[in-house]
Parts: C-alpha cells; structure tokens; sequence
C-alpha cells in the first residue's frame, strides 16, 4: 500500500477558501497545477512533501512569502533555480548541498535560507555560500574549517544579515578569525566555551560582526571577558546575547560593565 498522498488542485482550491479544511503537511507531492494555485499565497508550509517537480518548481518561482520544504531530500538543479525566485526557502531535509545548487542559491534574492540538515559542507561550497546576501541557516552544522568559515565570514555591503551556526559545540582559533569579517549577527548558541584565542580573534578593530547570541556559554575565562567589555568600550565590536547565570560569578561581574549586554534569561 502506498503512503503518497497527492495534493490535487481541487484540494489546493479548498485550501485557498478555507485554510483551517486542509492540513497541507500530510501531502507527500503536489499536482503542477496545486503548485500554481498555491504559490499566490504569502507565507507556505509544504513540509511533507518528499517529490517536487520541476514544473512545480517553476510555480513557486512567482511565490514571495516563505516557502517552507522541508520533507524534500534532493532537488534537481533547474527546480533549485526556479526556486531560488521564491521570498525565502527552508530546506532542512537536504543533507547535501552540491556546489552546481549553492551557485544558484548563492545569487538568489532570499530573505533567507535555511540548510539544517547539512551536517557538513566542502570549504568549496562555504565559499559560494558565503556570497549569498541574506540570513543563512546552517544550524546542522558540527564541525567548520578556517577555510569554510573565511568563506562564510565575507564582508557584507551592510549589517542586516545573519549567520546561523547553533550546531558547533567548538570554534577553532582559525575559524573565529575566519568569521570576524561577517557583516551582521551570528549566532553561536551551541558553543559552551570560547576560547581565549577565539576571543582575541573577535576582538580587533577589523571585527565587523554587530552582534553575536552566545547564549550556550558556560566557560569564559575573566581575561575573555574584560577583553570583550573593553572591545566595546574603545568604540568597535558587537553586542552580546548571553545567559550569565550559566557562567562563573566572577566572569558574569566583569561582563556586566559591557554597554551592549543582552541578556537572554532576562
């Protein structure tokens, strides 16, 4: 017995009258013509879908909300280049990412991106990645090279992007340097320990990060921490997120002077 299930244009019609009548996630691949019907819609969640067509592909080229697909476990590259017209796309179900696909999504004009699923990527494919203007999600992420980061880490023409990479539980001295250049926030929340050195990477006047969440923190020597108030203090470097009832006493005390402390348990 199979387990597709075919989202018809007549399902997708009853959809667009009454949203709360159809429950979108239980379709596993979608007609052409359901794609078209669908993609006038703002934001969509078709995350059960495992099939896509490239013709439906083509019908989510005209969509401009967030465009949610994260049951897709490959994608064709001529559905990978119709796609990358859609708002925003979440594909968390890809666990690679070939560098022909990252060329396309690289120069697309999403808000955002999100790649979950990339448990690891090529220092090739961080590259091209790096050149893409928008939030990106790689919170998949377990390990990343000086060089992918240096790729990841270009400098951006202005702050309003994001660099996800909550799956590190460790950042190399290579790698924080490598990320210094970013223009924006990143987000480091796996990480329980940074390093002097990673610190001392991130704190230079050539830091162009804005912001960085680390609220995962648990370690960080009253060194890391003086340097980072002081960091902000001389006129450069970003603002923190950070939970200081998770770190030493002595090392929450020093990071209270930072003018730009968040605070994520507040």
């Amino acid at each position: 017995m199979s387990d597709t299930k075919v989202l018809t244009k007549e399902i997708a019609e009853q959809f667009l009258a009454d949203e709360a009548s159809v429950d979108l996630w239980e379709f596993t691949t979608i007609e052409d013509v359901a794609a078209e019907s669908l993609s006038k819609l703002g934001d969509l969640e078709l995350d059960g879908l495992t099939k896509l067509s490239d013709a439906a592909a083509e019908s989510f080229s005209k969509h401009e909300g967030e465009l949610g697909l994260n049951g897709l476990t490959s994608l064709t590259v001529e559905a990978a280049s119709f796609l990358s017209s859609a708002g925003a796309l979440s594909l968390d179900g890809l666990t690679e990412l070939p560098h022909v696909i990252a060329k396309q999504f690289a120069t697309a004009d999403f808000q955002n991106l999100s790649l979950n699923g990339l448990s690891e990527i090529s220092d090739q494919v961080a590259q091209t990645l790096g050149k893409f203007d928008g939030t990106l999600y790689l919170d998949g992420l377990k390990n990343l090279s000086e060089e992918a980061a240096r790729g990841l880490g270009r400098p951006r023409d202005y702050s309003g992007y994001g660099l996800h990479l909550n799956g590190l539980t460790e950042l190399p001295t290579g790698a924080a340097y490598g990320l210094s250049t970013y223009t924006g926030t990143i987000s480091l929340d796996g990480l329980t320990e940074l390093s002097d050195s990673a610190v001392a990477e991130f704190a230079n006047e050539d830091c162009a990060v804005d912001h960085f969440d680390l609220a995962g923190l648990t370690t960080l020597s009253d060194w890391a921490a003086e340097e980072l108030v002081s960091w902000k203090y001389s006129g450069y470097g970003p603002s923190l997120n950070l939970n200081r009832e998770n770190l030493p006493a002595s090392t929450a005390d020093i990071l209270e002077k930072h003018p730009s402390l968040q605070n994520c348990d507040w």
